[in-house]
C-alpha cells in the first residue's frame, strides 16, 4: 500500500465520519466503527489487515450474529481498513465488548473500536489508554512526543508480528489436535481403536486418543515457536530443541493415557511438520505450500535418521524392522518428506473428497492404501515380517479388486486383523498427517 498524506488522513476522517451518520440516520441503533491505530505515513498492509481480521473476528465471536443489523468493511482502503457495525442493542454493553477487546491482548492497543450511541455521541472508555511504547498512563507521551514516529511504528509493528505469530501457533496446533481425534474417529478401521470398536487393543479407548490429543496441546504449539526462533541456524539445532520436547510431550501423554502409548509416532511426525510450519513463517504469509513444508520438514527429519539409525540396538520396533528388513519406517518416511503422504494418501484423499465421499469414508480409502504401501513397524511389532506382508497383501487386494467402497470387506478386514493381533499405528498417523495438510491447503489457498 502507498503512503498517505496528513489531507488523505483528514479526508478519510472526514469521510468515515459521513457514513457512520448515514448508517445511524438508517438503522437507528448503536454503531460500533472500527479502525486500526498504525503510526506512520503506511497505514495499510498485509500485516496490519491479518491484524484487523483478527478484530473483526474477536468482534463476531462477542456479538450474537442475530444482533449485527449491519455491516460495512473496507479492508483496502490505503488510508487504513475500516468496519462499521449497526447493532440492535445498547450502547453501553457495546463498549464494554469492545474495551474488553482493545485490552485483553497486545494486540488490541491497535484497535480501535469506536461506540456510537442513537444521538451520535461517541462513547469514551472508562480509563484511558496509556502510551504503547512505555506503557506510560494518559496521553503524556503522545502530547509531549516522548517517543519518535519511528520508534512508535516500529513497536506497533513488533505487537503486530508477535501476535499474529501466536494466533499463528495456536492455530496450528489446534489443527493438529484435531487432525489426530478426526483419525481416531474415522471408521472401520482394520484392527485399529475407531467408533466401531478398540480393534486390537484391550488399553485404550476412543476418549484415551481424546485425552492424549488434547494433552498434546502445549506441545505443538511449542514446536512451531521451537521452528521460528531457530529459523535462521541449522536444522541440527531445531532437532536438538525438538527432541527435548518430544520427549517431555511423552510424558504428557503417559500422564493423561494411564501409561498407554497413544500418540507416540505422532509426537515424532507432527513436532517436525509444526516446526517446519514455524521456521517458514512470515507475518504476512504464515503458511506455506504442501510441498514446501514437507521439504522443510525431511530436512529436519534427516537428522533423526542419521542420529537414530548409524547404528540401531534394536530398541524399538523402528530399530528391528530396520535391523532386519532394512526398512526405515516413520524415520525415513518423515525424511522423505512425508513421500507416502504426498504421493499416495493425499491425491488418494482429494479424489474420494472431489467424488462426494465424506471426510470420514475417504479416510478410509486412504488408510488402506497406507497399509498397502508402506512398512509399518507397528504391525512389524505386532505380527513380525509375515503380518508386514499379510497386511500389505490384504490392503492391496482389497484396492485391485476395487472392494475399498465396500463398508463389509473394510469391517471384514478390520475382523481379520484383530484375530492376528494387527494394529496399523504407523497408517494411522499418516491419515492424520493427511487430514491436517489437506486442511492447511484450504487455509492457504483461500
Amino acid at each position: 500500500m502507498k503512503e498517505v498524506s496528513l489531507s488523505d488522513i483528514l479526508q478519510a476522517r472526514e469521510e468515515r465520519v459521513r457514513l457512520q451518520s448515514d448508517i445511524s440516520m438508517r438503522f437507528k441503533c448503536p454503531i460500533i466503527s472500527f479502525t486500526m491505530n498504525i503510526a506512520g505515513p503506511r497505514k495499510n498492509s498485509p500485516l496490519v489487515s491479518r491484524a484487523f481480521n483478527l478484530g473483526l473476528d474477536e468482534l463476531d465471536k462477542l456479538i450474537p450474529e442475530e444482533k449485527i443489523i449491519y455491516k460495512h468493511i473496507d479492508p483496502q482502503m490505503t488510508t487504513g481498513p475500516i468496519a462499521i457495525y449497526a447493532i440492535d442493542e445498547e450502547a453501553e454493553p457495546l463498549k464494554s465488548i469492545c474495551v474488553k477487546i482493545e485490552e485483553a491482548t497486545a494486540l488490541g492497543r491497535l484497535f480501535d473500536m469506536d461506540v456510537i450511541d442513537t444521538s451520535f455521541k461517541k462513547l469514551t472508555r472508562p480509563v484511558e489508554r496509556g502510551c504503547i511504547v512505555c506503557g506510560t498512563a494518559g496521553r503524556y507521551c503522545a502530547a509531549s512526543r516522548a517517543h519518535s514516529a519511528d520508534v512508535v511504528a516500529a513497536k506497533m509493528n513488533e505487537i503486530m508480528i508477535d501476535e499474529l505469530f501466536l494466533h499463528d501457533s495456536r492455530f496450528i496446533a489446534d489443527l493438529v489436535r484435531k487432525s489426530l481425534i478426526d483419525e481416531v474417529y474415522t471408521t472401520p478401521k482394520p484392527g485399529l481403536v475407531d467408533r466401531r470398536n478398540n480393534g486390537s487393543h484391550n488399553d485404550m479407548t476412543i476418549e484415551t486418543f481424546e485425552a492424549s490429543a488434547n494433552s498434546l496441546l502445549d506441545y505443538f504449539k511449542e514446536c512451531v515457536t521451537i521452528g521460528r526462533n531457530t529459523a535462521l541456524i541449522a536444522y541440527y539445532d531445531s532437532f536438538v530443541l525438538l527432541r527435548e520436547a518430544g520427549i517431555s510431550a511423552e510424558d504428557c501423554m503417559y500422564n493423561a493415557t494411564g501409561g498407554v502409548n497413544t500418540h507416540k509416532g505422532a509426537i515424532f511426525s507432527f513436532g517436525l511438520l509444526c516446526c517446519a510450519i514455524g521456521r517458514l513463517w512470515t507475518p504476512e504469509i504464515p503458511f506455506s505450500q504442501t510441498n514446501t513444508i514437507l521439504s522443510e520438514a525431511a530436512n529436519l527429519a534427516k537428522v533423526a535418521f542419521v542420529s537414530d539409525l548409524v547404528s540401531p540396538n534394536g530398541e524399538t520396533a523402528g530399530e528391528r524392522m530396520y535391523l532386519e528388513r532394512k526398512s526405515w519406517g516413520i524415520r525415513g518416511e518423515a525424511a522423505s518428506g512425508f513421500a507416502s503422504v504426498k504421493n499416495i494418501a493425499l491425491p488418494i484423499f482429494r479424489q474420494f473428497i472431489n467424488d462426494g465421499l465424506s471426510k470420514n469414508d475417504a479416510g478410509v480409502m486412504a488408510l488402506i492404501h497406507l497399509i498397502g504401501s508402506i512398512d509399518d513397524s507397528a504391525i512389524y511389532n505386532r505380527g513380525g515380517i509375515e503380518g508386514l506382508e499379510f497386511a500389505k497383501s490384504y490392503a492391496r487386494g482389497i484396492i485391485e479388486n476395487r472392494m475399498m467402497l465396500n463398508v463389509y470387506e473394510i469391517e471384514k478386514m478390520d475382523e481379520v486383523f484383530i484375530q492376528r493381533n494387527l494394529s496399523e499405528g504407523g497408517s494411522a498417523d499418516l491419515l492424520a498427517v493427511t487430514y491436517f495438510l489437506y486442511e492447511l491447503e484450504k487455509i492457504a489457498t483461500s
